[in-house]
């Protein structure tokens, strides 16, 4: 499987893929998008953590963005965000359902060696508290609801090793992101 490459400011670079392991195994920097879904509760808004399957090749079993993946050739990163929520979860999202938040750049070496280089995009959608999920097994143990406070407190302040550590200022600018959306409603 092929990714999409991407230049240091964040723009694709047209007909440049690099396949999975050597991008992997050499820190090629290739595009991501990343989808935040969240809800309103009685007790404020609460944020859904992907639990990662055993079988992945990096941060097994660690909890994560609500749907993620990497973007293939000639792939746009909304598409991808589309295409990734519903593998993952089994929802069919539309482009303007989602929120964009922001582009990140990723550096990050995991446990197993491998080097995580990523430009990613990041998005938010707002889900209904009945939402039904059909999770794709091989990429996803299982779903969790958790506050937003709990949330906070867990990757920023706690740095809980549960969680993949994509770093206290992108943990901060996603809650900040929900908080907001969750306030004008």
């Amino acid at each position: 499987m092929d990714m999409q490459c991407y230049d240091e400011q964040g723009r694709q670079l047209a007909g440049k893929t690099v396949p999975y392991k050597e991008a992997f195994a050499k820190g090629i920097l290739h595009g991501a998008s990343h989808v935040w879904m969240w809800r309103h509760s009685e007790n404020g808004p609460e944020v859904l953590l992907q639990k990662r399957s055993s079988d992945k090749f990096t941060w097994p079993n660690c909890f994560d963005i609500s749907a993620a993946g990497h973007i293939d050739p000639g792939e746009d990163p909304v598409t991808t965000a589309i295409r990734e929520i519903h593998e993952e979860v089994g929802l069919a999202v539309r482009e303007a359902d989602m929120q964009f938040i922001s582009t990140d750049r990723f550096r990050m070496d995991t446990p197993n060696g491998a080097i995580e280089n990523e430009v990613c995009f990041v998005y938010l959608v707002e889900l209904a508290s009945d939402t039904h999920f059909v999770l794709q097994e091989s990429e996803v143990a299982g779903l969790e609801w958790r506050s937003l406070d709990d949330f906070e407190r867990e990757t920023i302040t706690e740095k809980s090793a549960q969680y993949v550590p994509h770093g206290d200022l992108y943990y901060a600018r996603i809650a900040a992101a929900i908080r907001e959306r969750a306030q004008q409603k």
